[in-house]
């Protein structure tokens, strides 16, 4: 698509290409596999086994040798759908994920290709957690935060779109929402700070994937996410 050797390096023939080809649209599939912390098959006993935890399981196409993490299984759909939405608009998309990365280092590469693709838009789509997937439980915090890059009226206006959008969706389909819902500063995300060459930069939290009926929401609405924050991104 660039005109650069798919070698794994980034230097400045990518980051030459990346400029060139002037895309509208970088969407980050946020995080990578991180089996360490949160593989799915070291999920408590019985987890999968729930009525819900089925249906989690077939959306995201989890089976006991699932070699990914939940929220990169939940990121790169959502982000794909995302895609998907923004190019039947006519946008010019380019959507990142290296899974095989730790998740510094994705954030860092992330950043650059947002950075010399100065796109009008880039956007980092996550889930979020609050005590850990071994909790799945009910009593944390469920809900959607969008980050924005501090001190630009565009990312902060984004920011505000993509909740509404959010927020819409999770009212039509009942999702739970109780501590999230919010637009906050991103002061202290490496994907905004180190991405002023965007004309708006937000990080989405689009749940929690740690609270068990938000994670069936997210995992069986990967395509309404998408479209949702599409949305966003066209009308903001």
């Amino acid at each position: 698509m660039l005109g650069t050797v798919p070698d794994g390096i980034y230097g400045p023939k990518t980051a030459a290409a990346l400029a060139a080809a002037k895309f509208d649209v970088v969407l980050d599939a946020g995080h990578t596999s991180d089996r360490a912390r949160e593989y799915p098959a070291a999920w408590p006993t019985g987890t999968w086994e729930t009525h819900a935890g089925r249906k989690i399981a077939r959306a995201l196409g989890f089976t006991t040798q699932t070699q990914d993490s939940i929220e990169h299984m939940l990121n790169v759909r959502i982000a794909a759908f995302t895609a998907t939405a923004l190019e039947k608009a006519g946008l010019r998309v380019l959507l990142f994920d290296d899974p095989t990365l730790p998740n510094n280092e994705e954030y860092r590469l992330a950043a650059k290709i947002a950075n010399a693709a100065a796109p009008r838009v880039f956007l980092s789509i996550h889930a979020n957690a609050c005590y850990g997937v071994a909790s799945y439980a009910t009593n944390t915090p469920c809900g959607s935060i969008t980050y924005y890059r501090v001190g630009d009226a565009a990312s902060l206006r984004l920011a505000a779109a993509c909740t509404e959008e959010l927020l819409r969706l999770r009212a039509a389909a009942g999702a739970p929402s109780n501590r999230a819902d919010r637009i906050a500063p991103g002061q202290s995300y490496h994907v905004l700070t180190a991405t002023p060459a965007a004309g708006a930069s937000v990080l989405a939290e689009v749940g929690f994937y740690d609270h068990a009926a938000d994670l069936e929401f997210m995992a069986t609405h990967l395509p309404e996410l998408g479209r949702a924050l599409a949305t966003a991104i066209t009308n903001h």
